[in-house]
């Protein structure tokens, strides 16, 4: 089962609303945190989106099926880019135990924060997560072509606000340096660009996270090959490094778990699990009562 596949086959549901987010809209709630970054490289090439939303709204929620989001690396004009990421937002606490269950379809990460504890979450594809409630949560590329995820949650009870992140910016951001003499054309949205493959990669952690416990903003350095899973697993590697910076590393599972009251069973196609009949993901996420 292919990406491509899946999401040819939900798109021909016809029951999507599409909001494309702009990049001066992420260059905006990324404020001094994102600038001091692209300043560095020039600033971004002039590229219109930074991703786009998909979001199931059927006239029946029994029709309800996974939302798509597709996340484009943002090139500087200086080489290099900054790798693809959401605006991230904040669940606030609530009795509903599972907000969104997610799955990737690329190579990425999943960050998720809470008053307990920082994990990010790092995702091949086919990884699934669940985002609690009470947490902060944010999605990043992480190879150089794009990412897509799709996910499902109830719009009544899925609660966000992107308030703390307005005013701080993204706890966290990657980019890649442009110092590899490899490199590969890319579809970005409206054009393509040639990004490079692998070389130096940063990961840069906002200090103004005081779960975190930094002084000053943190940069944690890798240096990554030509494969798209090579980011993912130089992450792995420095597991040590990350959680002396206040993130525990855990690799997202391909099969599901989710255990109720009345059942536990197991997702290994979200895809699947939303067009079943019994509409068993339906009623444990409280679209159908």
């Amino acid at each position: 089962m292919t990406a491509t596949g899946t999401i040819k086959r939900l798109r021909k549901s016809g029951h999507y609303r599409t909001k494309k987010r702009l990049l001066s809209e992420i260059v905006g709630y990324g404020g001094d945190f994102y600038e001091r970054i692209y300043d560095s490289r020039g600033g971004f090439l002039n590229i219109p989106y930074a991703y786009e939303g998909m979001e199931s709204s059927p006239k029946k929620p029994s029709q309800k099926i996974p939302n798509i989001t597709t996340l484009w690396n943002l090139p500087f004009n200086r080489g290099g880019y900054m790798f693809a990421s959401t605006m991230g937002h904040h669940h606030p606490p609530g009795d509903f135990p599972i907000q969104e269950i997610y799955e990737f379809l690329g190579y990425g990460t999943m960050l998720i924060s809470s008053e307990k504890e920082t994990v990010i979450y790092l995702c091949r594809p086919g990884s699934k997560l669940t985002v609690p409630p009470d947490c902060s949560m944010t999605i990043l590329n992480l190879s150089h072509q794009k990412l897509t995820t799709i996910d499902m949650a109830n719009p009544k009870k899925n609660k966000s606000d992107k308030t703390e992140i307005e005013q701080k910016g993204p706890m966290i951001a990657i980019y890649n340096t442009g110092s590899s003499p490899y490199s590969e054309e890319v579809s970005l949205n409206q054009g393509s660009y040639r990004l490079p493959l692998g070389g130096t990669v940063k990961m840069v952690l906002n200090s103004r996270y005081q779960q975190l416990g930094l002084r000053k903003d943190a940069i944690v350095e890798f240096r990554t090959g030509i494969g798209a899973e090579s980011l993912l697993e130089k992450i792995l590697e420095k597991e040590r490094e990350l959680k002396e910076l206040g993130i525990r590393v855990s690799c997202a599972e391909q099969t599901l778990e989710i255990e109720t009251s009345q059942k536990r069973f197991s997702i290994d196609s979200l895809e699947r699990i939303s067009l079943d009949s019994d509409k068993l993901l339906h009623h444990i996420l409280g679209i159908m009562e």
